[in-house]
């Protein structure tokens, strides 16, 4: 069980900041000046998150944040939890004077007997405020029980919201139990009841005196007792205010009542402030800018295109921001967008970044802290060229798995394939082209394969040597069969041939004894002639294309004494 910082002697003077850090698991048990603070004065709180506090206190006095607050300010807190007491019961502080409370949420349930509300027990004091702060929760008590605050006296609402159920025995109101102050640009919606069956109770006030209510609105359930926004008890101005009559069960005033239809319609708001203050759609009840804004505290951040050295970090935007900031390894950035890159990273590394952002020098919402790690250097492997046929290539690579496709370039070419293959056509011939693989992977990151350069070469068309060399030998049978036989070796290893005399000396081999040596050898010797011109002029230093098919192509394959194979 925690003791509380403060006491009603000594009270806590300071500040504390709690850089968007969250506190979870509160609890308090005192006789009195009960919460994280027991009393304080002049202090200020700013970014504090607490999480289901557990708070009770025997007699007065109860808060998530403090018991007793006089003077300071409470600055972007965010509280829940639950909170018991007798007198003076609230989501922040249960007393307040003169104190700021801005840009708060507050959530849960409340119990007390007396001044009890869901951000503060009891407002008082001329330079209170409570300004474009929400509560979202149950609040049961007694006198003077509402949705924000159980009391108001002299201090101000501006621009707050109340989403909740509301009982007590009288001076029950979805904003305020007991008005005696300025409520403006502000909405309650839900339910509120008296236990006793008391009149005094209303959507935005239970009783209200020597007050003004303008441009607020209520969508509460009230039963047959209270008045749609107010119980006037005396001195109470309300201007362009109104309440869903639909929901309330009363229709009277009827200055003030609205169907839900109505309510829905963007005539009923005439004159209320929709470009900075509100925002509304027909079909739905307008709504505040800034606290639907704070509804997305801690807002989650979205990474893209993650690489081992950079990232592109996202956030949904969210309308009145005036700037963003990038908290990220100890140095501040402002942005403009919802969007930054982040680049200069290590690889295989661990980072945290947060978002801020500020809609003014004091309203400000931060992001959830975004865990980034980049990936290991890596990259598409084994990429090649499979098979080239006529003017196309195939290519292929090692699968990724995480890649949804794969981008092929190749000069200033582009394709698409979810398939780690690709056939590239329609080639130019002797043109060199840079081919690499980008693989898209999941999370909008990329990786990137080592070049490849390939070259569709073109052949000049065959001459049928083989053809020619058989016309020469006409008539002579034997000779062709002896012609074809040496055809049909192609891929076979048959010899090495090193010299035109070696050359020759192969078919003099073959054809000794067949009575024809002064025809043969011209003919070979022509044969040979144009295949070595073939291959001098075409600069293949003799080497044989395994794409050939005669005779030609055959023979001759290196003239420096390799063997010709397949």
């Amino acid at each position: 069980m925690f003791t509380p910082i403060g006491t009603s002697s000594l009270y806590f003077r300071g500040s504390l900041d709690g850089d968007g850090h969250v506190l979870r698991g509160l609890k308090v048990s005192a006789a009195g000046y009960a919460g994280l603070f027991g009393k304080a004065s002049y202090a200020t709180f700013k970014n504090l998150k607490i999480e289901g506090a557990e708070i009770e206190s025997m007699g007065s006095y109860a808060g998530i944040l403090a018991g007793y607050i006089s003077g300071g300010n409470v600055l972007r807190c965010n509280v829940q939890g639950n909170i018991s007491g007798k007198s003076y019961v609230g989501g922040i502080a249960g007393y307040a004077s003169g104190s700021n409370i801005i840009g708060c949420q507050i959530s849960g349930e409340l119990i007390g007997s007396s001044y009890t509300g869901g951000i503060l027990g009891i407002l008082t004091g001329n330079s209170g405020n409570l300004q474009e702060c929400s509560w979202e929760g149950t609040v049961r008590g007694g006198a003077n029980t509402g949705g924000l605050t159980g009391n108001l006296t002299s201090g101000a609402i501006f621009g707050c919201v109340a989403r909740t159920d509301v009982e007590g025995t009288e001076n029950v109101g979805g904003l305020a139990g007991e008005l005696m102050g300025r409520v403006e640009d502000s909405y309650a919606v839900g339910k509120v009841t008296s236990k006793t069956g008391k009149n005094t109770i209303g959507g935005i006030a239970g009783y209200s005196k020597s007050s003004t209510i303008k441009n607020c609105y209520a969508s509460c359930q009230m039963g047959d007792k209270g008045e749609g926004l107010a119980y006037v008890y005396s001195s109470t101005t309300i201007q362009n205010s109104f309440f869903d009559s639909d929901i309330a069960g009363k229709t009277s005033p009827t200055s003030q009542a609205r169907t839900t239809q109505q309510m829905f319609s963007m005539d009923t708001y005439a004159g209320w402030d929709m470009e900075s203050i509100w925002e509304h759609k027909e079909g739905a009840y307008p709504l505040l800018r800034k606290i639907e804004f704070f509804k997305n505290q801690l807002f989650e951040l979205q990474v893209y295109n993650r690489t081992w050295h950079s990232a592109i970090i996202r956030w949904e935007a969210i309308s009145g921001v005036a700037e963003y900031e990038l908290h990220f390894k100890g140095k501040v950035e402002k942005l403009s967008e919802p969007e930054v890159f982040i680049e200069d990273l290590f690889p295989d590394t661990d980072y945290e970044l947060k978002i801020i952002a500020k809609l003014d020098d004091s309203i400000q919402v931060t992001s959830k802290i975004l865990n980034l790690r980049t990936r290991k250097i890596s990259a598409v492997k084994g990429l090649h060229s499979m098979h080239k046929e006529g003017n196309s290539i195939t290519l292929t690579w090692d699968q990724i798995a995480e890649a949804q496709g794969y981008e092929v370039t190749y000069g200033e070419n582009v394709i698409l394939t979810d398939t780690n293959t690709c056939t590239l056509t329609e080639l130019n011939n002797n043109v060199p082209y840079v081919i690499s693989v980008r693989a898209l992977l999941e999370d909008g990151g990329e990786l990137i394969s080592s070049l490849i350069v390939e070259k569709i070469y073109e052949l000049e068309p065959q001459t049928d040597y083989a053809g020619k060399f058989l016309a020469k030998c006409e008539g002579q049978t034997w000779f062709i069969d002896e012609v074809e036989n040496l055809l049909n070796q192609k891929g076979k290893s048959i010899c090495t041939v090193s010299s035109k005399d070696d050359f020759a000396a192969i078919y003099a081999l073959n054809l000794s004894g067949r009575g024809i040596s002064g025809q043969i050898p011209l003919a070979i010797g022509e044969l040979y002639q144009l295949r070595y011109l073939y291959l001098a002029n075409n600069n293949l230093s003799g080497q044989l294309p395994k794409e050939i098919d005669t005779l030609a192509y055959l023979i001759g394959q290196d003239l420096s004494g390799n063997q010709f194979t397949e």
